[in-house]
């Protein structure tokens, strides 16, 4: 997402044309392969008050400012959603899914698990592009033609609706 990060990618474009490049919003997918109904109601408060915030201004406007940042603390760190929680539902996406070892799957804080759940989406991506997966990609939609990609060849995978439902499958144990 850096302007640098934009920098290297050319210069390594420069001497491997076909590397393959794809984007991940690691906290993204987790909430969308996830979604509880405690996260469901937490993202629709989010998004009202998202919307009053737009209108409101001064004191108001940092009172809905916390209230979202507290939001957003609880569906990301606190209870529940806490790195035990968030590392079993790791460990229960790429375990049973085949591609990882319950040895290397104990990410220690948000960025490893940041790290380890994009490289996850990232080889998904791969798989889909090579026809061996279920993962669309998203620079492909009519919405994408107007935009500028300054290093060419860049893909945004994300699960297909099989991969959703297999995903949920697998997760169904760990919220029952």
């Amino acid at each position: 997402m850096s302007i640098n990060g934009m920098f290297v990618l050319r210069e390594l474009r420069r001497n491997c044309p076909s590397l393959y490049v794809t984007e991940t919003h690691p906290k993204v997918l987790y909430y969308a392969l996830s979604e509880t109904p405690r996260l469901k109601e937490i993202n629709r408060r989010i998004e009202a008050l998202t919307g009053r915030r737009d209108a409101a201004e001064g004191k108001r406007k940092k009172e809905i400012n916390t209230e979202i940042k507290s939001l957003r603390n609880q569906r990301q760190e606190k209870g529940e959603e806490g790195l035990p929680f968030t590392n079993q539902w790791l460990l229960r996406v790429l375990v049973t899914h085949g591609e990882a070892s319950t040895d290397h799957a104990r990410p220690d804080n948000p960025h490893e698990w940041d790290a380890l759940i994009s490289a996850w989406a990232a080889y998904r991506g791969y798989e889909s592009a090579q026809d061996r997966g279920d993962w669309k990609n998203l620079v492909d939609c009519d919405s994408a033609s107007d935009l500028d990609f300054p290093a060419e060849s860049v893909e945004y995978r994300w699960p297909g609706e099989k991969e959703v439902a297999a995903v949920k499958e697998r997760l169904r144990t760990l919220s029952d």
